[in-house]
Parts: structure tokens; C-alpha cells; sequence
């Protein structure tokens, strides 16, 4: 009875669907799923809230993870296919300010990391410097807070399951913007998690 932003995160793999031509794949450049992407950038822009942000489980909830989702799918999705149209830039720009503006009251290390990812891919769709200053600024807030151990805090502690959330979107913004402090943070973050892989 309302949107969710957090489902707005399939953008991507229907984007790879479009994009891609591996085997099997008969969605590859259909026009039909070209539409369908275009309708997911227009969509964007009517669910949001004035502010940029998106709901996730409630009305009126404004949620930083789901708003980092969605413009992190959105932003890959559109560097990804080259499908974003133009006068929809305008909605992912204020989700972006969105982003860089606010902060959730638990200490939820997988959004920051999600959250850099989006404003990074705004600088590579926009290419101005201005989101990868404030995607630099998140993922220094991040890495601070990491545990010597290598795992980064989910509220007030451990998570194994948002600790590889963070390590993939963490990963992903390092391969945006390379950087030697990401790398060390990342390889400190899989010597963790790999003694609970099963």
C-alpha cells in the first residue's frame, strides 16, 4: 500500500539481464525490459520523498539503508546500460544529498558502506568531484569505526551476515576509486569472516 525503496535494489540485476549477452540469456537488449528500466529510473523520482529518501517498512519512514539500496542499484544500473535518461538525474542527485546529509541512530556499518557505493557511482554517472568527496567522507567514517579483529560494528556488535554486505559494497567502492587504506580494511574484513565460512 506504499513503495518500498528497498525493492527498488532489482534495478540491478534486470539492468545485467539487459546489458549482458551470457549464455541462455534471452532478455538481452529486448526492448521490452529497455522500457522497463527507463520506467525504474521515472519511478524513482515519483516515490521519493521531497528530501530525497525512500520507505522501506513504514509510511513516512525516510530509511538511509533502503535510500542507499536503491540509489546504489540505480547508479550501477544506469552505468551498467547507459539507459538513465537525462531528466531523471535531477531525483538520483537529491537522493545523493540524501545520503551525504543524514545518519541513522544505530551504528549500521553495511549502509555506510552501501551509501559510498551510491555516491560514487553518482561521480561516475555525473562526473562531478563533489559525490566522490562525500563518498571518501563515508568510507572514512567507516573504516574508523572497524574492530582490530576486522569486523565493522552492526549496531553494538559483530554481524556476520551484513559483515559480507559490507565487504562486498566496500569492495565494490574500492574498485571504483582504488585506494590502499580500502584494500588493507578489506583483506582485514575476509580474514575475519573466513574462519565462519562453512
Amino acid at each position: 500500500d506504499f513503495p518500498c525503496g528497498m525493492q527498488q535494489e532489482l534495478a540491478r540485476p534486470l539492468a545485467y539481464l539487459w546489458a549482458v549477452p551470457f549464455a541462455g540469456n534471452s532478455y538481452h537488449r529486448r526492448p521490452r525490459v529497455r522500457d522497463w528500466l527507463e520506467a525504474v529510473f521515472r519511478y524513482h523520482g515519483r516515490c521519493m520523498h521531497r528530501d530525497g529518501s525512500l520507505d522501506d517498512y513504514f509510511p513516512q519512514e525516510r530509511a538511509f539503508g533502503a535510500t542507499a539500496y536503491a540509489l546504489a542499484a540505480l547508479t550501477d544500473a544506469a552505468l551498467l546500460t547507459g539507459l538513465c535518461p537525462q531528466d531523471t538525474l535531477p531525483a538520483l542527485e537529491t537522493s545523493g544529498r540524501f545520503l551525504a546529509s543524514y545518519r541513522e541512530a544505530g551504528n549500521l556499518s553495511n549502509h555506510l558502506a552501501i551509501a559510498a557505493c551510491a555516491l560514487a557511482g553518482l561521480h561516475q554517472l555525473t562526473g562531478k568531484p563533489g559525490w566522490l568527496e562525500e563518498s571518501d567522507r563515508l568510507v572514512g567514517e567507516l573504516i574508523a569505526q572497524q574492530h582490530a579483529e576486522g569486523w565493522f560494528p552492526e549496531y553494538e556488535g559483530c554481524d556476520i551476515g551484513y559483515q559480507t554486505v559490507t565487504i562486498e559494497f566496500l569492495a565494490r567502492r574500492w574498485q571504483m576509486a582504488p585506494s590502499e587504506a580500502i584494500f588493507e580494511r578489506l583483506e582485514r574484513a575476509v580474514r575475519f569472516v573466513r574462519a565462519f565460512a562453512h
